[in-house]
Parts: C-alpha cells; sequence; structure tokens
C-alpha cells in the first residue's frame, strides 16, 4: 500500500511532514506505519491474553485491508469522515483503527487510552471505537460520536439502557485478533443477536461453540471456546465462554448470563465456579474492592444465587483492561493456603 499523504487532526499532511511535526502524539503511530507500510506482506501482532498468554499472530495485510473495507462498508463510514484513536495501538481493536484510517481515507485525531477520552475535544466525530469501561466513563460525552463501535468485552444492561437513551449509532461487537477485529455486529439498545457481516458464514460443533468461516480475512472453519445460541442465517446470540462453563451439582451455568442478570454493582465483579467437595463447583461471585456488605440479588433463580461473594483488592486485567478471571481466582485461592 502505496500512501504519502494522510488526513491527520483536520489536516491534509505529508509522511514526512508527521514524521518531524508529530512526534510526541504520534510515535506509536508511526510504528504502525512503519510496519504497515513495508513490503513485508504479514504484520506481526499479539492475541489479547484475556484467555492465557498472548501470542504472536502473523496476520496478511490484505485480509487487514478486506477487514477494514468491510467494516468501512457496512457501516457506511465516508472519506474524510473525522475518527478518534483512543484504544493502544499494538493490540488489534487499535490497529484496526488505524487500518481504517489509510484504507477509508480519514482524518484521525488521537487520545491517549484512558476512561474518558471525549473529554479533552470539543469536536463531533463520524467514528470511533471504544471497549465498555470507556463508553461508561464517557456517558455524558458519548453523543460527541455519530457512529460508535464497542468490543473487548461483554456490555452490561445498564450501559445498553444508558446507551438506548442517547442520540448515537452504537454497535457491539463480536471478533478478536485471529478474524482480525469483529466479524459480527449487534446494534446496542434494541436486544438483537450479532448480525455476521457479509460474506462470513457461521455455524457451531456438538458443545455449541461458534465455528467462523470468512475466507476473504483468512479465516477457514475457525472453532471458537464461544458458546452460542444460533438464531437465523448467520445471526446469534453469545452466551459465554466454554472454559468459564461451571458445572455445579450436574447443572451447567454460564457465569456471562448470570452476570448480566446482576447488572451493575458498586464495584466490578465477576462469577466463578470454585471446586467444592458436595457440587463438585459451586458458584461464587469475586468482587473487588473492600465494600463487603451483603448483597441482595432477586433477580436470580434458587440455584444461580452466588454461594459466597469473595472480596480483592484489584483484580488481574490484560493491558486492554480485560478482567483476567482465572488468574484473579488463582491468586485468590493461593492467599487461602
Amino acid at each position: 500500500m502505496d500512501k504519502k499523504t494522510f488526513y491527520f487532526n483536520g489536516k491534509l499532511l505529508n509522511l514526512k511532514e508527521l514524521n518531524f511535526k508529530l512526534k510526541h502524539d504520534f510515535s506509536q503511530v508511526q510504528v504502525f506505519l512503519n510496519n504497515f507500510l513495508s513490503e513485508n506482506p504479514f504484520f506481526e501482532t499479539y492475541t489479547s491474553g484475556s484467555t492465557g498468554s498472548p501470542k504472536s499472530i502473523q496476520l496478511k495485510k490484505s485480509d487487514m485491508i478486506a477487514s477494514a473495507k468491510m467494516t468501512m462498508d457496512y457501516l457506511k463510514i465516508p472519506k474524510k469522515a473525522k475518527t478518534l484513536m483512543c484504544l493502544p495501538s499494538d493490540k488489534i481493536g487499535g490497529i484496526m483503527v488505524l487500518v481504517r484510517w489509510l484504507v477509508g481515507d480519514l482524518d484521525l485525531y488521537i487520545s491517549k487510552p484512558k476512561s474518558n477520552p471525549l473529554k479533552e475535544w470539543d469536536i463531533q466525530f463520524d467514528f470511533c471505537s471504544m471497549v465498555p469501561f470507556q463508553v461508561q466513563k464517557s456517558i455524558d460525552d458519548i453523543s460527541k460520536i455519530k457512529k460508535l463501535i464497542i468490543g473487548g468485552a461483554a456490555i452490561e444492561p445498564e450501559l445498553e439502557m444508558d446507551l438506548a437513551h442517547v442520540k448515537i449509532e452504537a454497535y457491539h461487537s463480536y471478533g478478536m485478533t485471529e478474524t482480525i477485529s469483529h466479524i459480527a455486529l449487534r446494534r446496542v439498545g434494541t436486544f438483537e443477536p450479532f448480525h455476521a457481516l457479509p460474506n462470513v458464514s457461521l455455524e457451531v460443533d456438538s458443545n455449541s461453540c461458534l465455528i467462523i468461516e470468512a475466507p476473504h480475512l483468512g479465516v477457514t472453519k475457525m472453532k471458537t471456546n464461544d458458546i452460542v445460541e444460533l438464531k437465523e442465517l448467520n445471526q446469534f446470540i453469545w452466551k459465554g465462554r466454554l472454559d468459564n462453563v461451571v458445572n455445579s451439582g450436574g447443572i451447567k451455568f454460564f457465569p456471562e448470563e448470570i452476570e448480566k442478570k446482576i447488572g451493575r454493582l458498586d464495584s466490578e465483579f465477576f462469577i466463578i465456579g470454585i471446586p467444592d467437595s458436595k457440587f463438585g463447583e459451586k458458584l461464587v461471585l469475586i468482587k473487588e474492592g473492600e465494600n463487603r456488605e451483603n448483597l441482595s440479588i432477586p433477580m436470580l433463580s434458587k440455584f444461580e444465587k452466588p454461594k459466597e461473594i469473595i472480596h480483592i483488592n484489584e483484580f488481574q486485567r490484560t493491558e486492554t483492561g480485560k478482567i483476567k478471571r482465572k488468574e484473579t481466582l488463582n491468586q485468590l485461592l493461593k492467599k487461602g493456603k
């Protein structure tokens, strides 16, 4: 891809000007440009590390360009649209913001990845990608964005309802590094299923885990650990991760579904199973912080209610803020020995 000029902060600049004028806030983007515009047909990055250690992965640049075009066409993002970059530039979410900037001839604005990146801007953005935590912390400013992609984690019901009352076109994304960002989107505020993007085919295996076919992205019969309920053709409801399923007394529970029912507490939490002599595993709620008030959770059935609430000062997280469930639990179990 031979590109010499870029729109940055409302100005048309060439590559030399970017190198010279914007070293302070452009250094990470410059690293991306040096790699992506090189003659090497592959781009090296790393998986998120949310279900294990981050692993190196080689993505074909032509597949990355195809992914960017797919998103731009699907969401009808026009040339010169103002896009805000507020995700880490070395992870797939941020990397694909930059690829869309190049492919779509967009106008890029940069904010350091932080909880409310919109606070420092007094302009209207056409397009932006965020994680749910950023959206929650930016809710008072979120109307500064016309079209928003939210990815990296589940969206809690309260945040979904907050967004339903804001004049914004927001989408929850499903995807991963291996699929070069999202391969399915659902409109936030409608509680509709995820819809696969064009030329993406879906099926499930015997465990109801999603299998993805997207040849234009270099994805062939890719098996995931995501348990889904397949609806109409190429539509699905995400239920949770196979490796998070808790088998308690012969009943299988999906922690992510229980978390969705609980909604928002005064601090972050997650549901997980721990060994139990009677049931094999028992459901527990692990809560961040030292607030030890007893929780009343009436919206859960008798069997879904956590048998114990455990507090921890701070969760273990990935660089992008995802909670490392098993690592946090192991930390607690080691403490208890």
